[in-house]
């Protein structure tokens, strides 16, 4: 077989391999065995993540584009400023989209990996709890989410003391692929000032995915199976995978015509991830439009990685990489 798992990541989740072989086995497009088999999954893989004491949370109501009111979480460090008066002490900020295939997951989930980025960084995350498919398909959840930055950027300086001109937008997994839908509708829309950058880890970006990554099928934790069932809950059945649909490039962004006028991005991606080709190439469009690029491909290392070993040393690397980024704003 071409592919195994690193060492080190086969030896921190051997003990779950019987309960994860064990797990039922959910037939295509059936969301809501989906969403509550891996939202009491990520619960307990949460567990085993740090808990971080420096971080506050507090919740912002903010009117969507169809004036639903939606949660943004804001997380930032204990003691820092609500807002500052002087433009020099104004800080960057980042705009967090979660991952979950687009219909599972949240933002509590997702509570400790923010607050490590936090922690780590010293900068302030906005993490939108946009409404999901197929309760809420296209083009709800990205609109939500391109709300919640709109809000950022609008009302940074008054009431959050963040600089408009030094935010970026993050995401993961389909949150990765909310994240760069996000910064094409900035560059559109005319943002002024634009963001600052774009932060994409393992990113769902291509519902056109149909080759799936078969080599290492037997290392996929976010399987082909899943995929399907996240982009058509997302689009349809009608439309998702067609190479043919009329499908725009703020759900799928690898489906953009250009990329030219997009922030600088940083991608990371695991090398046993169905999502590997689709970044790997999306990434090259923005080298070949002369945008900034930073991309990091980790070996024997399966989507989400560092959601199943935080402790690796690996994951402790992915992390870093990220924040090193991050901290550039």
């Amino acid at each position: 077989m071409p592919y195994q798992y690193d060492a080190e990541y086969y030896k921190a989740i051997e003990p779950m391999l019987p309960a994860m072989a064990a797990a039922p086995k959910h037939p295509p497009y059936d969301v809501a065995s989906r969403r509550n088999g891996i939202d009491d999954m990520w619960e307990g893989l949460m567990r085993n993540w740090p808990v971080v004491e420096d971080v506050e949370e507090t919740i912002f109501k903010v009117a969507s584009f169809d004036s639903v009111e939606i949660n943004v979480h804001r997380f930032a460090k204990k003691g820092g400023a609500a807002a500052a008066p002087a433009p020099a002490s104004l800080s960057p900020a980042v705009v967090y989209t979660h991952g979950g295939g687009f219909f599972c997951l949240s933002v509590p989930l997702y509570r400790k990996q923010i607050q490590s980025y936090v922690t780590q960084s010293g900068i302030p995350f906005f993490a939108v709890e946009y409404r999901s498919p197929p309760e809420f398909p296209f083009p709800t959840p990205v609109e939500d989410c391109y709300a919640a930055l709109k809000w950022v950027h609008s009302t940074s300086a008054s009431q959050l003391g963040i600089d408009p001109a030094r935010i970026a937008i993050m995401g993961d997994s389909a949150g990765g692929g909310l994240a760069a839908g996000v910064a094409i509708m900035a560059r559109d829309r005319r943002l002024d000032p634009p963001l600052a950058q774009q932060v994409l880890v393992n990113a769902m970006l291509d519902d056109r995915n149909q080759g799936r990554f078969e080599a290492a099928k037997p290392f996929h934790t976010w399987t082909p199976d899943d995929n399907l069932t996240g982009w058509a809950a997302y689009l349809g059945r009608d439309s998702a995978g067609k190479p043919d649909a009329d499908v725009s490039p703020y759900a799928a962004p690898a489906r953009v015509a250009s990329v030219v006028g997009l922030p600088p991005l940083y991608a990371d991606v695991p090398d046993l991830d169905i999502f590997r080709d689709e970044n790997i190439k999306y990434v090259a469009r923005h080298a070949e439009a002369d945008i900034p690029i930073e991309m990091h491909v980790y070996p024997g290392l399966p989507h989400s990685f560092e959601s199943f070993a935080p402790k690796i040393s690996t994951a402790k690397t992915a992390v870093a990489n990220r924040v090193k980024f991050i901290s550039k704003l």
